[in-house]
């Protein structure tokens, strides 16, 4: 597992740092990597730990297992005191104090993150069905148009695109329609995974899986360790015999956390939002969202606030549509507001809206999807998003971003998994506007102006020398 941040404690040497780990699994895996950057044994650190114990008068001194365990994958538990002290070991300086006490800071952190991720909200039962769905006529068309002999297995319909674009809108639309369909009489379950990012944390498909299972009235048998996650799974298996379950699991992180979601039983479908796509998931289809037509969007804008306002200026209703980047969230933050200031005209609210830029909730949205990028994504995202002109490839990108051209493929192909980037054909990609002047906006803060500069000089070099 990666260690992202580092520090120097001494010349050529690098420390791994606990800040930023959001599980437990990621701080054992850093504290491992504390260890073989130190070269002490685990026998060594064992004998320093207890040294430590002692010295201080603690008499709660651990076994040698309990101290090697705390540094092995898979943990689901650690104990902040141990983290400390075998931080305290392995950096026996003068900083070593300070650092032990930052392990046990983060470690204090990632229990509150674990007991959070241990919590899902679930509902035996859809979300409303009332959001506007427009322009998404064909998408609607494959999603819903499964028939009998498409239920012999469980069927995985996974729906992707950038933030904003409408996922959630769409997923549960399409799920209403299904229970009216092929699906008529089926149990729904609706879950909210978290896996977005931002200041939310992934739920862990444990806890989805007995709240459904409470929620169909049956009583969770509690499993020990990993164990617990397979056994909830064979339980929603056999619940609600003779009916077909719908299960709803919107803003999934990963396949990882969709999988054990997934009952292994005739007559099931299972709709996935993600903001990513979800490699390994393997779903029946693929439902991949862009921004609206224009046309769909003055419809939307139509539906949200009235074709009346609409249609006596529709020029504005265009230039707001333009503004909002054609994304369905935008144009609903928008919309909301001219209900709001029912004394402006659309011409006001467009003027508005182009003097204040993103919405909060747009760009919330956006954010909390950059922030989950690897540094060497994150970087190179902020640069192309400076490129003159709307297309790029991958030279181009490995140029603004001054790394070679394999680096930046990876880089480019990761931002494109993840619908940041959009690939449009023939080895060129192109950025949305309002991801653009997010990524730009981030530059201004994370990259020097000299940097800036010195990518437009090797994209110009890099054009001289095509």
């Amino acid at each position: 597992m990666p260690v992202p941040a580092m520090r120097d404690s001494a010349p050529g040497a690098v420390v791994p740092l606990p800040a930023g780990a959001r599980t437990y699994e990621e701080l054992a895996a850093r504290l491992a990597d504390l260890r073989r950057r130190s070269g002490v044994t685990y026998r060594e650190l064992h004998r320093r730990v207890v040294r430590l114990r002692r010295e201080s008068g603690r008499a709660d001194v651990p076994a040698f297992n309990t101290v090697y365990r705390c540094l092995q994958p898979g943990r689901r538990r650690l104990d902040d005191e141990l983290v400390a002290d075998v931080a305290r070991a392995l950096l026996p300086g003068p900083d070593g104090a300070a650092a032990a006490d930052e392990w046990r800071r983060t470690c204090r952190v990632v229990a509150g993150l674990a007991a959070e991720s241990a919590w899902a909200r679930t509902t035996i039962g859809l979300p409303a069905g009332d959001v506007a769905v427009v322009g998404r006529r064909t998408e609607l068309e494959a999603a819903t148009g499964l028939s009998e002999s498409d239920l012999t297995g469980p069927v995985v319909i996974a729906v992707d695109g950038m933030p904003g674009v409408g996922k959630t809108a769409f997923a549960v639309h399409a799920a209403h329609l299904l229970l009216r369909g092929v699906l008529r009489g089926a149990v729904p379950l609706f879950a909210d995974l978290r896996g977005g990012g931002g200041d939310r944390v992934p739920a862990e498909p444990s806890a989805v899986l007995a709240g459904f299972l409470r929620g169909m009235g049956a009583s969770p048998r509690p499993g020990i360790g990993r164990r617990r996650t397979a056994d909830l799974a064979g339980q929603l298996r056999h619940a609600a015999p003779g009916r077909p379950l719908l299960l709803l699991l919107d803003d999934a992180g990963s396949a990882d956390q969709v999988l054990p979601l997934v009952p292994d039983r005739p007559g099931t479908v299972v709709l996935v939002t993600s903001r990513t796509r979800l490699t390994g998931l393997r779903p029946g289809l693929v439902v991949r969202l862009g921004p609206l037509a224009p046309g769909a969007s003055v419809e939307l804008l139509r539906h949200e606030i009235g074709a009346g306002r609409v249609d006596t200026d529709l020029p504005a209703a265009a230039a707001i549509a333009r503004l909002c980047g054609h994304l369905p969230l935008a144009l609903t933050v928008h919309a909301r507001q001219v209900r709001e200031r029912q004394g402006w005209s659309l011409y006001d609210h467009h003027r508005r809206a182009a003097a204040a830029g993103v919405d909060d909730e747009v760009g919330a949205a956006i954010g909390a999807s950059c922030a989950l990028l690897p540094e060497t994504s994150a970087a190179l995202l902020r640069l192309v998003a400076w490129c003159p002109g709307p297309v790029f490839d991958v030279p181009a990108a490995a140029a603004l971003a001054g790394v070679a051209q394999e680096s930046a493929a990876d880089a480019v192909h990761d931002l494109v998994r993840r619908n940041l980037v959009l690939d449009i054909g023939a080895g060129r990609f192109t950025l949305h506007e309002l991801v653009r002047d997010h990524a730009r906006a981030t530059s201004w803060e994370a990259d020097p102006a000299t940097a800036r500069q010195e990518a437009l000089r090797r994209l110009t070099d890099h054009h001289a020398r095509a």
